[in-house]
């Protein structure tokens, strides 16, 4: 959702990711210890002629890499092996707009915290106030199957004054929710998922006292002049595929629909317009410059029959929501992303 002026509000957004395995790797080392003898494994020289040839072979037999002795030794061995790509978590999103078909592995969790603010100053919270701030934790599940939290608040008076409101109405949207991702195929180079959130939309417009302002202003729904507060249950569905075209090139393609709400404010003082459900088709790229720094980008379309944007004259209309960003990852465990996009909703539905 955009709720400034169409197309000539653009957001900056930084992200923090965690990948966090919490898996029985640790335990199940400590049950393989448990398990094994008292005396130190017994290793079997290969035949000469089954040895897989090292990169650098060694000069002479006293040269050659001793056998582990023990299975903390060979855990040492295998920490000490150089990164490839699959170490990295997938992208699970291309932005908040589009979803990938990628989920994360079994009992892996990530943690990111996102900040989304307006690149240009302005508005009645100056500078890059109207901001946006979100939660999201996704979990991998055996079976191909992930499971998500997120929650996403923004307290800010609009960007831009509708014109026909004075003062600028206080404006919450707090959004809570769960989703779920079923990745029902998984083919060398391409796959396949379902997506699908439940959320419950906390909109608030106008009233007194909102956000703690001690000021009173009218709402963008009717002209009762009073606060409107509405907790919506709203949610997604898509259908993600991603086809990796090359080593270092994916394309995804999701259609999807979100179910909102078309009114609010019935019951207080009259009914005024909302979004509404929306059928979307999202479609986008990742670029995998090195091994540790992707670009990304991706475009989605609402094509009705809600909408998913209003201007400064509360006029409802149907933008493309587009988003270009960078993930850098300090190690396979933490990862940065920036972006920009003209959307300013951070869950599925939104």
């Amino acid at each position: 959702m955009d709720q400034a002026l169409k197309l000539q509000s653009v957001y900056a957004g930084v992200t923090v990711l965690l990948a966090i395995p919490i898996s029985a790797s640790t335990a199940g080392a400590a049950d393989l210890q448990s398990k094994a003898p008292d005396s130190p494994p017994v290793w079997e020289r290969v035949p000469k002629e089954e040895v897989i040839a090292w990169p650098d072979p060694p000069s002479s037999e006293t040269e050659a890499a001793q056998p582990p002795s023990s299975v903390e030794e060979a855990e040492a061995m295998v920490r000490n092996l150089p990164l490839t790509e699959a170490d990295y978590p997938p992208m699970l999103r291309l932005g908040n707009g589009l979803p990938t078909a990628h989920v994360l592995p079994a009992w892996e969790l990530e943690v990111g915290r996102q900040v989304l603010s307006p690149l240009a100053g302005g508005g009645d919270a100056f500078g890059t106030g109207n901001q946006n701030v979100a939660t999201r934790l996704d979990l991998g599940i055996d079976g191909g199957l992930q499971l998500s939290y997120f929650s996403s608040f923004a307290d800010d008076p609009l960007f831009s004054q509708p014109l026909s409101k004075n003062p600028n109405p206080a404006n919450v949207w707090e959004v809570v929710g769960g989703a779920a991702k079923w990745q029902l195929l998984n083919r060398d180079n391409w796959s396949l998922a379902v997506s699908g959130s439940v959320e419950v939309f906390t909109v608030r417009s106008g009233g007194c006292g909102v956000s703690g302002s001690g000021t009173c202003s009218p709402n963008i729904f009717n002209n009762s002049g009073a606060g409107v507060s509405t907790d919506n249950v709203v949610g997604s569905l898509a259908l993600p595929i991603t086809w990796k075209a090359s080593r270092t090139l994916e394309l995804s393609f999701a259609p999807g629909v979100s179910f909102l709400p078309n009114s609010q404010g019935s019951g207080q003082g009259g009914g005024g317009t909302f979004y509404g459900n929306n059928i979307t088709l999202g479609v986008g790229g990742v670029w995998r410059a090195s091994q540790q720094l992707s670009l990304f980008g991706s475009a989605l379309l609402p094509l009705g029959p809600g909408t998913n944007s209003f201007n400064n004259r509360l006029e409802f209309s149907r933008v493309p929501i587009l988003t270009g960003g960078l993930r850098y990852a300090l190690n396979p465990r933490i990862l940065l992303e920036t972006t920009l996009t003209n959307g300013f909703g951070s869950s599925p539905a939104t």
